[in-house]
């Protein structure tokens, strides 16, 4: 389930009160107020502060292990990392990304979006995928344990104060990219 603090007072919400899974993987608040929440089974789930709703039919998610939700600033796109692909939101419609279209696999792990919208997807076989959004659709460029020495499994996306791309993975500790 997830925890409210307002006020002093945690709420807690579950399936008891309306939450239609009581795995939560993340939490992404949006630039309207509203929660965005990635479920271990249940997909994606949104709060709008009053009420749950599940946005997760068979004809939205290639999967519903959702486990990274970011949002890009300028243009409001949801970015979801599932086990089925990557999946972008634009408020209308969602599109998923595969291997088929160039990733390099379709467990995504974690995701996380530089200030000029690139996207960078981690996946559990600890490869990077960075894509850029072009008028004509997206360009995916992928970098291998080659590009990126001591690597494993990629868990965790964030970037530095500085503008590197930080991993953090299951046994190589901490990874710093600098082409982030």
């Amino acid at each position: 389930g997830i925890l409210k603090y307002e006020k002093s007072v945690f709420k807690k919400y579950g399936t008891q009160n309306g939450l239609p899974d009581n795995i939560i993987n993340n939490l992404l608040p949006d630039r309207d107020g509203n929660i965005w929440m990635g479920s271990f089974t249940s997909g994606l789930l949104f709060f709008s502060g009053e009420q749950f709703a599940s946005l997760s039919d068979a004809n939205v998610l290639p999967e519903k292990h959702v486990r990274a939700i970011v949002q890009d600033e300028t243009t409001g796109n949801i970015w979801l990392g599932t086990f089925g692909g990557l999946t972008i939101y634009d408020g209308i419609e969602f599109k998923t990304l595969t291997k088929t279209d160039g990733l390099s696999a379709n467990q995504i792990s974690a995701l996380a979006i530089s200030e000029n919208g690139v996207v960078w997807a981690a996946t559990l076989e600890g490869e990077l995928n960075k894509i850029e959004s072009l008028p004509s659709g997206y360009k995916i460029t992928v970098y291998n344990n080659t590009d990126i020495p001591g690597s494993g499994e990629f868990i965790s996306l964030q970037y530095s104060r500085e503008g590197s791309l930080l991993i953090g993975t299951v046994n190589s500790g901490l990874l710093q990219f600098q082409n982030g």
